[in-house]
């Protein structure tokens, strides 16, 4: 750490790390990181002309970053005991990849502090870009090649955005002070290229629904969900087939049908204390950010849905005939009617993912309240042993408002062992978050 006075500050950092795993290929990966702060306040021009202002920090940094994989027998192909018929030892299906090396982050973030009369406002701004390159993967891979599944290089997948944190003391006085936070962040994620250049990276623990699955393309968000859709002319209209009058799917190609990356979210913590209580409150608003609501897509194919009650009520589905000049000037509009209870495929077939997607959720959230309390220094004075004693109570998901039709937006149908961002925003039978109360005491002897 090099500084100048306490006006200028220089921070360089250094690590090399090396990974078994990577053996016997190069298993060395750097951290190199540099960081520098200007406390531009402590001038005396900004003293004499913004006395108003507390204090004020500009902070710029860089840094490199190393992941080594996450299996053993990364590199070579290992043998196993085989449980099968006749014994012995086989292949495990994951194959090994004598050219795998560490996976690499790029990061620069750049901010501003900012704290004003007397540090009863102050605002903290950061701007940021993280790049990854080399990402270790692992895609299913053709049978053929005698493995199932191979850890891989490949892709380039790019983050930026920015963290806002405002912060507020209203009132500060000497038995009751209120203090407030407000944080906002906004982030990207761009996939920019995958592995060997595949058409597309799915996670097959998420593809449970027929149709639908997390998956990233080449230049889609890291939030996307792929799906099957209905097929549509130039003009975006939906195809229908003039032998049967129902829409077409395509079932070959999965698409990005949705992206579960908010556009912004903000989260308000209040804090107020009056002598020996204390209360707490968190507020979190999720603003955009599709959801599939896979519950509801079940219910429709097995007829449990209510919006599958209208069955005996034909009904002529608006599209274009696909006859040859759906992509002409003069496209032929359906009027063919159909009456599901007739044709099941109504209900299966010609139904694809994405007409279950609900777009652009948005979520406020009462995330908890805490109560507490701190018994006051005279009454322990003749309890020698004992510093401290308080009490409190807490309410965790209190409210929660949402234009998602299904129970909780905020779904997972599997588990945070996927990584990134895995089944988050698949909400297939998945219950709201529970209200919950907790009460303890604190004892510090």
């Amino acid at each position: 750490i090099l500084g100048y006075e306490s006006l200028l500050f220089l921070t360089l950092s250094g690590r090399v790390d090396g990974a078994s795993r990577l053996m016997p290929n190069n298993p060395y990966f750097a951290y190199p990181s540099a960081s520098m702060a200007f406390n531009f306040t402590d001038l005396d021009v900004f003293k004499e002309k913004l006395p108003f202002l507390s204090s004020g920090k500009l902070r710029a940094s860089a840094a490199l970053t190393g992941k080594e994989p996450w299996r053993q027998y990364s590199t070579q192909s290992n043998l196993e005991n085989a449980t099968s018929t006749g014994g012995g030892f086989a292949y495990s299906y994951y194959g090994g990849n004598p050219a795998l090396k560490a996976e690499t982050s790029k990061n620069i973030e750049g901010g501003i502090e900012l704290q004003f009369f007397k540090n009863r406002v102050g605002i903290d701004f950061t701007m940021y870009k993280l790049k990854s390159i080399d990402q270790i993967i692992n895609p299913r891979l053709s049978y053929g090649s005698g493995y199932v599944l191979r850890l891989l290089n490949g892709g380039e997948v790019e983050n930026k955005g920015i963290e806002v944190q405002l912060t507020g003391n209203p009132i500060r006085k000497e038995d009751f002070n209120w203090n407030i936070t407000f944080n906002y962040t906004q982030n990207k994620g761009t996939v920019i290229s995958v592995a060997e250049e595949l058409p597309e990276l799915y996670d097959s623990d998420t593809w449970i629904l027929s149709g639908v699955r997390s998956a990233v393309y080449p230049g889609g968000s890291t939030g996307a969900i792929g799906g099957y859709k209905l097929d549509r002319n130039k003009n975006g209209q939906v195809l229908v087939d003039p032998a049967t009058g129902l829409p077409l799917r395509s079932s070959e190609t999965y698409h990005i049908i949705g992206d579960r990356t908010p556009k912004f979210t903000l989260g308000m913590v209040n804090n107020v204390s009056y002598k020996s209580w204390n209360l707490s409150f968190l507020w979190d608003l999720r603003v955009g950010g599709d959801v599939l609501n896979g519950t509801e897509y079940r219910n429709y194919l097995q007829g449990l849905s209510v919006k599958t009650l209208d069955r005996e009520e034909p009904r002529v589905v608006t599209g274009v005939l696909k006859d040859g000049l759906e992509n002409s000037d003069n496209p032929t509009p359906n009027t063919i009617a159909v009456t599901p209870y007739s044709n099941s495929n109504y209900y299966t077939t010609s139904v694809a993912a994405e007409m279950f997607i609900e777009k652009n959720i948005k979520t406020l959230r009462l995330r908890d309240i805490t109560l507490g309390y701190e018994v006051p220094k005279r009454f322990l004075n003749r309890v020698k042993f004992i510093h401290s004693l308080g009490a409190f109570a807490t309410l965790t998901d209190v409210v929660l408002i949402s234009n998602y039709s299904g129970m909780d937006p905020e779904s997972n149908q599997n588990t945070p062992g996927l990584g990134g961002i895995g089944g988050f925003g698949f909400d297939l039978g998945n219950m709201g978050r529970p209200f919950g109360m907790n009460f303890g005491l604190k004892l510090t002897l």
